[in-house]
């Protein structure tokens, strides 16, 4: 078994792939908090392989991480308690060409989602739309070139925003709206992130493919929320919920 690990911002992911056909098994999520301890990570772990009926000492471990902070507690968890070396995937491991004014300030996660979308959609220009703590979207050429890309605030990030700086919005759950003229704050608010994160997708998609003098590319989204948005997007073509594991697989299988 291979176990991927994405520690984002916000959350962490598990996901747990056969190693030799890369067949994904299952995946599951824990809150991200730089205050966990070495002994705290075991025990998640230890019942997180019960769950998943990890037999001892079968997996391989490989982890994306963008909080640094982190990176020590899990490697020596793996080490101390499981006697795994757990590989750390920097920057200069991925096999992937650059075009950027400083790589080493690109979140090794969109490096990450790129040569998984390369690996997924060969040869194609790729629009990677990462909807997570921050909505990134990355641009990969057809000759599997990382051109650069575009942050924004994520939709939950922006919302809880909105309601910690106006006092008079309740909290809101995140669901789509039926409409998009609503008729309270609530629908009004909802109809805002997802017919409004739609619409900003769909430009920032043009704009890319008119800068670009792109004709064609192959729009995808990752994170939680990117089935709901794609319902409020005419760009957006696939769905792949577990990019970024996918992509610690492929480079893992590739690599390591």
């Amino acid at each position: 078994m291979l176990v991927a690990i994405d520690i984002g911002n916000t959350n962490t992911t598990f996901g747990l792939f056969r190693k030799k056909n890369g067949e994904f098994l299952n995946s599951g999520n824990l809150k991200t908090d730089i205050s966990i301890t070495t002994e705290e990570l075991a025990i998640i772990y230890k019942n997180l392989k019960e769950i998943w009926r990890i037999e001892e000492n079968e997996e391989d471990v490989a982890i994306c991480s963008v909080v640094p902070q982190l990176n020590y507690e899990f490697t020596h968890m793996f080490d101390k308690y499981f006697n795994i070396k757990a590989y750390i995937i920097e920057n200069s491991d991925i096999p992937i060409k650059i075009e950027y004014d400083f790589p080493n300030e690109i979140g090794t996660d969109r490096l990450i989602n790129a040569f998984g979308g390369i690996k997924k959609y060969p040869n194609k220009n790729l629009i990677i739309v990462d909807f997570g703590t921050a909505t990134t979207i990355d641009i990969v050429s057809a000759s599997n070139t990382y051109l650069g890309g575009i942050i924004l605030p994520g939709i939950i990030t922006s919302l809880r925003t909105l309601e910690a700086k106006t006092a008079k919005l309740p909290h809101i759950h995140i669901s789509p709206p039926s409409r998009i003229v609503g008729k309270n704050t609530v629908e009004c608010i909802r109809s805002g992130i997802f017919n409004g994160h739609g619409g900003m997708i769909d430009e920032l998609v043009k704009r890319v493919k008119d800068e670009l003098g792109w004709k064609e590319a192959v729009v995808m989204a990752t994170g939680g929320l990117s089935k709901a948005i794609q319902k409020f997007s005419y760009s957006i073509n696939y769905i792949e919920p577990h990019l970024t594991l996918l992509g610690i697989y492929n480079l893992w299988k590739e690599k390591f």
